[in-house]
């Protein structure tokens, strides 16, 4: 009988230490692969000016590219988009109040579904992040639900000599981080059933073990 009185505490110990062990299990892996994920995009982002040709960025501005250096470009884009592992790499101008498309890149669904964008092409924003980012000159990370899919995202402001600004962004779907989330909270569950029976069992074991030798 007096055992029965230590395992009502005992009980709800082991359950909270199990539960506490989980629970930071899932937000410490969560935090670190949103980290990771913002960290890809900024990087993808920021080194698609080193994919354009030279003065490419103020020549779209004056409007002086033509379609075939547009579909020389977006060729590389989508090999270096391929490489980094993101959905999509592209950048805007802002002209006329309109966002439009100065590079990008295509995947094959895109090609198959003819879905690819033209030099110049308005994107209409689904949310306020491109002229915040614009207006502001800070970065952004975003999530944007489009005709293309619903992404993570970073909208990279660039501001050249001229003090014009050039906005690039890059995308992941959103179902990669949702993906690793449900794995966490696998896993999380998991650690709490086999935390709990470890601890509950060992340290009902002692307790039988205190008594008995009383």
């Amino acid at each position: 009988m007096s055992i029965l009185k230590f395992l009502k505490p005992h009980f709800i110990l082991t359950f909270f230490i199990s539960i506490s062990a989980s629970i930071y299990y899932y937000f410490d892996n969560t935090i670190r692969i949103i980290e990771i994920q913002k960290t890809k995009l900024f990087l993808a982002a920021n080194g698609i000016k080193y994919i354009l040709p030279e003065k490419y960025l103020d020549r779209a501005l004056k409007g002086s590219i033509n379609d075939d250096e547009f579909d020389v470009l977006n060729e590389k884009l989508s090999r270096y988009s391929k490489d980094l592992d993101v959905e999509y790499a592209y950048a805007f101008i802002y002209k006329d109040g309109k966002f439009k498309f100065i590079a990008n890149s295509t995947t094959v669904t895109d090609y198959q579904i003819n879905n690819e964008n033209n030099l110049f092409q308005e994107y209409i924003p689904t949310n306020s992040s491109l002229i915040n980012s614009y207006e502001t000159g800070k970065i952004v990370y975003t999530n944007v639900n489009d005709k293309w899919g619903v992404f993570n995202s970073i909208v990279l402001p660039y501001k050249l000599e001229s003090g014009e600004t050039i906005l690039f962004g890059t995308d992941i779907k959103v179902e990669e981080l949702d993906n690793q989330k449900s794995k966490f909270l696998l896993n999380a569950v998991l650690i709490f059933f086999i935390s709990y029976l470890i601890l509950f069992s060992s340290s009902k074991l002692i307790l039988t073990i205190i008594e008995f030798k009383k």
